[in-house]
């Protein structure tokens, strides 16, 4: 199976999102506030086998939040994929969120994501779970315990997708699901073209 995604170094992270080495959060938090410097859960990420391949940060809005706005990291596993029939492959990531600014906690958001081109394109499939670790008294052993029990879902979710994937509609089932889908996405009362 083809690796569509390229991991990131430290270097390549921090020249798009800085904001994940800073070393101290902005002032006038909360005495319960531990910061914890994102580059240390990318580290932690890394040691259980999940690479980073993307990295960006929003513009800070005011000099006073510039080094501690929201940012992002996308994961892979390059031992994690789930191949498809004629190439219709699935990707399990993680995107983990954060800012030093004391608004946010870390969240982890785990999805499976399907290449939809050649050029290695890769769109959101499913979205499974998430959680959130709080900047008070972060353990590498939570953190594990929490993206161990996301990976054992894997193969029941897989045999799921593959079970949906399998499942043939003739024309009429076809017919009955666009008409369901449109009542539910526009109303019954909104007239629509026949379906023939």
């Amino acid at each position: 199976m083809k690796q569509v995604f390229n991991e990131l170094s430290m270097e390549d992270i921090k020249k798009t999102a800085p904001s994940v080495f800073q070393t101290n959060h902005k002032g006038n938090l909360s005495k319960h506030y531990v910061h914890i410097p994102t580059n240390k859960v990318i580290d932690d990420m890394i040691s259980l086998g999940w690479k980073p391949c993307q990295a960006v940060e929003i513009k800070a809005r005011k000099k006073s939040t510039k080094g501690y706005q929201r940012h992002m990291i996308k994961f892979f596993n390059p031992d994690i994929a789930i191949e498809g029939k004629n190439g219709d492959d699935v990707f399990p990531q993680i995107l983990l969120t954060n800012s030093h600014d004391g608004l946010s906690s870390f969240k982890f958001q785990i999805g499976l994501f399907r290449l939809v081109c050649s050029n290695g394109l890769v769109v959101m499939d499913t979205s499974y779970g998430d959680f959130k670790l709080r900047h008070m008294g972060y353990t590498f052993s939570e953190l594990q315990t929490k993206i161990n029990d996301a990976v054992e879902s894997f193969p029941g979710l897989v045999k799921k997708i593959n079970e949906f994937q399998s499942v043939e509609l003739d024309s009429k089932q076809v017919k009955d699901f666009a008409k369901k889908a449109t009542e539910i996405r526009f109303g019954k009362d909104r007239k629509s073209t026949r379906l023939n």
